[in-house]
């Protein structure tokens, strides 16, 4: 089901624990495009053990912003283990704008329509590419969670940097995975 958040907003119970992602695109990582690297199989793993301790603790609900890089290998992560162990859990897709992967490669076009067919829910924030939808897409996870996964390499400006500091602003539980340490902190 496609969704216009400027129309709809998503429910939930008051007590109910809802997770987003944030993250860089492959450029962004240090290991890039090779997920299949020592440095990107550590990350996930560690990434993997927090969704678990998360499950565990009452978190059923996941939020995607579905792009390239981390938002596709934390919603990938959440379909495994639903697959796996979990079958109660959730993923929604919040996708910036209609067809945002129509011109990605192939590879990645799949992983996105993966994503979207293995989602609870999908929700659309614009009908079409303009300027700001990114960072609505942004808000709207955060503004619908109680907590925040971030995968992030310490830059300190761009759409991640940015998120983080929203989601701390708002009083979220946020989760940074350093990417090159595979570390985890929580920002205050």
């Amino acid at each position: 089901m496609i969704l216009n958040c400027e129309v709809q907003k998503m429910e939930r119970d008051i007590d109910e624990k809802i997770c987003c992602f944030t993250g860089h695109r492959p450029s962004g990582l240090p290991f890039g495009e090779d997920e299949q690297s020592e440095m990107a199989i550590r990350l996930k793993t560690a990434i993997e053990r927090e969704l678990i301790a998360m499950i565990e603790d009452g978190c059923e609900t996941f939020i995607t912003g579905c792009a390239q890089g981390a938002d596709m290998i934390c919603g990938e992560l959440v379909i495994k283990l639903k697959e796996e162990r979990y079958p109660s859990v959730k993923l929604i897709c919040a996708v910036p704008f209609r067809g945002m992967a129509d011109h990605w490669p192939i590879k990645w076009q799949k992983r996105y329509e993966h994503l979207l067919s293995a989602a609870t829910e999908v929700v659309e924030i614009c009908p079409k590419n303009a300027r700001g939808c990114f960072h609505r897409r942004n808000r709207y996870m955060v503004d619908h969670s109680t907590e925040m996964i971030a995968v992030y390499n310490g830059e300190k400006s761009g759409g991640t940097y940015y998120t983080i500091n929203y989601a701390v602003k708002q009083g979220r539980n946020v989760v940074v995975f350093d990417v090159q340490s595979c570390e985890i902190y929580r920002p205050e």
